[in-house]
């Protein structure tokens, strides 16, 4: 009995045990998430830096920029883990990676554009 004279009974009901078994697993889901969303927090600021996304209907467009973006961060983080001294002690690390990444990127059709010359100007519509 309480002191206000209320008498408590506690049940067993298997179905409410399940219940708060479903609340335990689901808040060590919540918590791993707000453990772990650091890294992708990071990235996110990270991409969102230097981005090549722009406005667009079309969902392939802004997929693509996404994918592109974060292919972008992954393959400085692999250079950088393999070549350390990489530009070690300048500020915009990234922002020269993604240089060189484009650069990279158009040397071949620059060559390719620079060795072939058009003899008329613009080519001939049919």
């Amino acid at each position: 009995m309480l002191s206000s004279g209320i008498k408590m009974s506690i049940y067993y009901l298997p179905y409410i045990a399940n219940l708060w078994l479903k609340v335990d697993q689901s808040t060590n889901l919540m918590l791993s998430h707000i453990i772990t969303k650091g890294g992708v927090v990071a990235a996110d600021e990270r991409v969102s830096t230097y981005s090549i996304k722009f406005k667009s209907r079309r969902w392939h467009v802004i997929f693509f920029c996404n994918i592109f973006d974060l292919s972008a961060l992954n393959s400085l983080v692999t250079h950088t883990i393999h070549n350390p001294e990489w530009n070690q002690g300048k500020f915009q690390r990234r922002r020269l990676f993604l240089l060189d990444l484009g650069h990279s990127f158009l040397s071949d059709h620059l060559q390719e554009r620079a060795t072939c010359s058009r003899v008329g100007g613009r080519p001939a519509i049919w």
